[in-house]
């Protein structure tokens, strides 16, 4: 047993000599590398037409069932293509309206354009630019 195992320590400590000079950990041309990313974080703000839940939070009711924790948020690049997907967060009633607001976050979104649309629900696009995407706000709605 001793001898496969002096064995073994001598392959291992020579498997690092020889060849043309030290082993590199750097990236070569042509190896694959993670792309370069951002978050989208924002809000959808539902001016009317939510409900107040039982236990805290809202979600929209009165045509707007489809906004509540869990509606998909999609980002598509310039392109048109679906780049990032995201949820909405849990809604909390704005104090002092009959509002709802949900905040969410999408992650990976790839960088290098100019323009990106942000989309809720399938409720239609809005545009922002990376610079912007620490700040989204939306609305859906009006006031009665």
């Amino acid at each position: 047993m001793r001898r496969r195992l002096a064995a073994a320590a001598a392959v291992l400590a020579l498997a690092g000599c020889g060849g043309d000079g030290p082993v590199s950990a750097e990236p070569t041309a042509g190896t694959a590398t993670e792309p370069e990313t951002f978050t989208a974080r924002g809000t959808l703000t539902l001016v009317y037409g939510a409900t107040e839940l039982d236990g805290g939070g809202c979600e929209g009711d009165e045509g707007y069932d489809d906004l509540r924790a869990g509606a998909t948020v999609t980002v598509t690049d310039s392109s048109g293509d679906k780049v990032a997907l995201g949820n909405l967060r849990r809604g909390e009633v704005v104090k002092g309206t009959y509002s709802c607001e949900f905040p969410f976050v999408v992650e990976d979104v790839p960088t290098g354009d100019a323009v990106y649309s942000v989309e809720v629900a399938g409720r239609g696009e809005v545009d922002f630019a990376e610079a912007q995407a620490d700040r989204i706000a939306l609305s859906v709605g009006q006031g009665p």
